[in-house]
């Protein structure tokens, strides 16, 4: 006879007993009752209740002691070596919120290179530590003892956030803050590449997870919620710490002082106003462009006059942050524009030119294209040099 059986029998006999009591034809157990002093009745009350309250909290540990709530399943969890799982029903709904969690966020899809926002997949991340976190806090734990492989639902998205979560976001939220504190456009980064190879490799082992999920919470046909699930014996890692640290330290020493720190701005405000590949040839788009080399040229004024006068080179090259930036003006923009926008401005005054086609477009375009690989094949390159920097 188990535990449970025999805990059972006991609380029927104390019901038995309790029923009998508040029978109204409670023959000799009324008439011995009767018989007992009514002090003594009282008494026998408050020691009844007693018995029934004692038996009650007996009844709550020992279901809990046995784990007469917790069922042992064999699910397949393949970055824990196959481990069996201990469930209740709470914990099977526990699993799905966390499993729509992370199949209803973008962090699961691949983030090609040149696609996505790499911000917005950190934020993605961010949200499924932080939810995963609060669905842990409202379980009550789980106090089966556990062999070594067995685990509860707890344990495993516990391992889910500090195995797989918190090693990537602990590693790139930082400095992801500190690249966006500089006001430079994100997808300037010089450390965007690496962080993309650490974000793939962090998605293949979140996908691992989120598939342990379906499973535990039996989700029909998960392959139609979720990517494809990795191979958990081939599974990229995240790269060595020294790797990053060394692209890292070669960006800091090209901001090591003020001269460097106004060509990085000069050198973020140019790769920002100088797009040139998906401009078209009508008179709308180029007139975008031609405001932007104009803001641009606005911008590098201004920083050229912040500098105070010439500065010698910061490396052991000829050139000088603001030698090449005057390069840039003088010899690029400022000739294209003086051209370019009054011809435009021009035309725009003329009748029909609001429906028609500007005739010098293509010719602008091409002008504009080549201002785009002058400056960004020739000047650009000088100004990485002089910044020891090399754009991933």
């Amino acid at each position: 006879m188990n535990k449970t059986t025999r805990l059972r029998i006991i609380l029927a006999v104390v019901g038995a007993l309790i029923g009998l009591w508040l029978s109204p034809d409670r023959g000799a157990l009324a008439a011995f009752w009767d018989g007992i002093d009514p002090t003594a009745q009282t008494l026998l009350y408050v020691i009844i209740g007693a018995l029934i309250g004692v038996a009650a909290e007996f009844a709550y540990h020992w279901l809990r002691a046995s784990g007469h709530t917790l069922q042992i399943e064999e699910v397949s969890l393949p970055l824990l070596g196959g481990a069996k799982i201990s469930l209740n029903d709470e914990g099977r709904k526990v699993a799905w919120r966390m499993f729509v969690e992370i199949a209803s966020r973008i962090a699961t899809q691949e983030l090609k290179p040149g696609t996505g926002k790499l911000g917005e997949a950190l934020d993605s991340l961010y949200g499924i530590f932080t939810s995963t976190r609060d669905e842990l806090k409202t379980m009550s734990p789980s106090v089966v003892p556990l062999s070594r492989d067995q685990m509860t639902v707890e344990t495993y998205g516990l391992n889910m956030l500090n195995q797989v979560l918190r090693p990537f976001l602990a590693r790139w939220h930082p400095r992801r803050m500190d690249w966006q504190d500089t006001g430079a456009p994100g997808h300037l980064w010089p450390l965007g590449k690496l962080c993309r190879q650490d974000l793939e490799a962090t998605r293949q082992q979140l996908l691992v997870y989120a598939w342990g999920l379906a499973r535990i919470a039996r989700v029909p046909q998960p392959g139609r919620l979720l990517p494809a699930e990795p191979d958990p014996n081939n599974l990229a890692t995240l790269m060595d710490e020294d790797v990053i640290s060394a692209q890292e330290q070669g960006i800091k020493a090209g901001l090591g002082s003020a001269q460097g720190q106004m060509g990085w701005r000069m050198y973020v405000e140019i790769k920002a106003h100088l797009v040139v590949d998906a401009v078209e040839p009508t008179a709308a788009s180029l007139g975008q462009s031609l405001g932007m080399l104009s803001d641009l040229s606005v911008q590098l004024r201004r920083e050229l006059k912040r500098m105070g006068g010439p500065t010698p080179p910061i490396t052991i090259h000829e050139h000088t942050v603001e030698g090449v930036t005057l390069r840039i003006l003088h010899e690029h923009l400022l000739p294209f524009l003086a051209h370019w926008q009054p011809r435009l401005q021009s035309w725009r005054l003329e009748p029909g030119s609001a429906t028609g086609e500007w005739p010098d477009a293509n010719q602008c375009l091409e002008a504009l294209r080549a201002l785009g690989r002058a400056v960004d094949g020739e000047e650009v390159p000088k100004l990485e040099k002089l910044l020891d920097y090399n754009q991933p």
